[in-house]
């Protein structure tokens, strides 16, 4: 039998033969100090011994792939008599048979039955655990420098939607993406294969296969979304694979399907809604169908980002682990201080009867921003506005949305970007939101809030609104209610000042993007310990 050089002889089998390499390295090493031979370890990761097939004589088989090992109880000592441990926890040979160490990531360098076991441990954890600590010391060593070491990941940041498009979930996507990428990470935005224009904000964006006939941009579910999922999986797995993805953040149901489907790495959930309480605007009986989704897949995700504290609850209450779910707000762009209206526009002048000049107060528009969805709530904005007239017959209303329509009593303002949303709310105005679905988070309102402007709302669909602090809020579906907010908030130039001063404040506190950006940074960290796959 061909000799096994620097191998434990239990290990060799019975009719090993030794050779004279032997004898040499054990003599090496025995010259070599325990804490040089550890210095020379790799800093992360396990070390990779090439194999070299020699002559007869230095024949050794090649080296089998091993688990990272530790020994039990905190990398503890050998006890074994005849061993020393030097300050590092490695044990020093004292006595004649050294020459059967093998390798150093074992706390003990003798395979005999007195020794103490090594126990497994995931090389994933063990890695994030040195990387993102910032304990400042690997097994016991002080490293090279202090202060909290961070790795640059390639973040696949998935979104089963057409992008880019001036809806919500696509907003979040984008501005998650931005935030993620000032952190120094490598962000690839994978989605559809259309949007609503050309994508401005600087992103790697990949596109999916196109699918023939599929242009539509309105949210809900349709006959082509299947298909456009299959091909959201192709692109997804090719991006995986050609740029070695470490982490999945999926956003919204469908991204999280596919993410799962593609089984590659870790996943991270983004979760914009609840579809026991969104999916019935768009089918009728969704609501048992949204609450098996419910049941079913975001528990499966490694971690979960919740945009507010009632929705994690929710999703916990479904199946999702506790110390798994993370409450993040979105975050939002900020908006040029010229937009921060802080006085009423001027009276306009008419004449009376009798021919003479009357100041006669011209009050600020009513506005509403977003889709016209039916899970928006529309109509009951309507209802409140012909009781508004009722007090103040010049109330207007306008409605500025990407989508063409109609509405009776409103005039309709098409904003197909960001830049014409900013010309719209830089406008004297008091943003209405009649919405009452409670699991989303109305991204309209933190661009109404980071403008500086009033805000009246349903109490169920506005997570940042603090009432009488930052906005007005009013019982759901309360055509009444909502109708004396608004004309409070109309009539009252400084309480519209007040509101509108203190939302923008809101926003420079809790949904900054540096802040959001940490926040997330931390949720890749404990998705990637809880991963069955490796990140790396």
């Amino acid at each position: 039998m061909a000799a096994r050089s620097g191998l434990p002889r239990a290990a060799c089998g019975p009719r090993a033969r030794y050779s004279p390499q032997t004898g040499a390295r054990r003599r090496l090493l025995a010259l070599m100090p325990a804490c040089a031979r550890r210095a020379a370890l790799p800093a992360f990761g396990v070390r990779r011994i090439p194999w070299r097939q020699g002559a007869r004589h230095e024949r050794q088989p090649p080296p089998r792939r091993r688990v990272l090992l530790v020994a039990s109880s905190e990398r503890g000592r050998c006890t074994h008599r005849g061993h020393s441990a030097d300050g590092v926890g490695h044990p020093r040979n004292t006595v004649s048979g050294y020459g059967r160490h093998f390798d150093e990531r074992y706390a003990c360098s003798m395979w005999a039955g007195n020794h103490s076991r090594p126990t497994r441990r995931c090389p994933v954890r063990d890695f994030f655990e040195r990387l993102f600590a910032g304990t400042g010391e690997r097994d016991g060593r002080p490293p090279a420098s202090a202060g909290v070491f961070r790795m640059s990941l390639r973040i696949a940041m998935l979104g089963a939607c057409p992008y880019p498009a001036p809806q919500g979930s696509q907003v979040l996507i984008r501005n998650t993406a931005l935030a993620v990428e000032s952190l120094g990470h490598e962000v690839h935005v994978v989605v559809y294969g259309y949007g609503a224009g050309p994508d401005e904000s600087g992103l790697t964006i990949h596109r999916a296969a196109p699918v023939p006939g599929a242009r539509r941009i309105a949210a809900g579910p349709s006959l082509m979304k299947p298909f456009l999922d299959v091909a959201l999986l192709m692109k997804l797995r090719e991006v995986v694979r050609r740029h070695r993805i470490n982490l999945v953040h999926a956003h919204n149901y469908e991204a999280l399907i596919v993410a799962l489907a593609a089984r590659a790495c870790p996943v991270v959930y983004h979760a914009h809604n609840a579809m026991e309480d969104e999916l019935p605007h768009f089918l009728y009986g969704g609501r048992a169908l949204g609450a098996w989704l419910d049941r079913t897949f975001p528990r499966r995700a490694d971690h979960v980002i919740a945009l507010h504290e009632r929705l994690a609850q929710y999703l916990i209450t479904r199946g999702c682990a506790k110390e798994r779910v993370t409450v993040i707000p979105p975050s939002v762009e900020k908006f040029r201080d010229r937009h921060l209206i802080s006085s009423p526009i001027s009276p306009k002048q008419q004449h009376d009867e009798s021919g003479n000049k009357v100041s006669v107060p011209e009050f600020p528009i009513v506005l509403y921003t977003g889709n016209l969805d039916r899970y928006q709530n529309l109509p009951l904005l309507l209802r409140a506005m012909a009781l508004v007239r009722q007090t103040l017959p010049d109330a207007r209303l306008a409605i500025a949305s990407a989508q063409r329509g109609r509405r009776p009593g409103a005039e309709m303002l098409h904003t197909p970007d960001f830049a014409s949303l900013e010309r719209v709310l830089a406008r004297d105005c008091v943003v209405a939101c009649p919405r009452v679905s409670w699991s989303g988070y109305p991204i309209k309102l933190l661009n109404a809030m980071a403008a500086g402007k009033a805000i009246v709302a349903c109490q169920s669909a506005a997570p940042p609104i603090v009432h009488e602090e930052n906005g007005l809020l009013v019982p759901d579906n309360d055509a009444g209610a909502f109708a004396e907010a608004l004309i409070r908030l109309l009539r009252d130039a400084d309480l519209r000042v007040r509101l509108g001063g203190n939302a923008r404040e809101t926003i420079r506190l809790h949904h900054d993007p540096q802040r959001i950006a940490s926040q997330i940074d931390t949720a890749y960290e404990m998705a990637a310990r809880n991963s069955r796959f490796s990140a790396f």
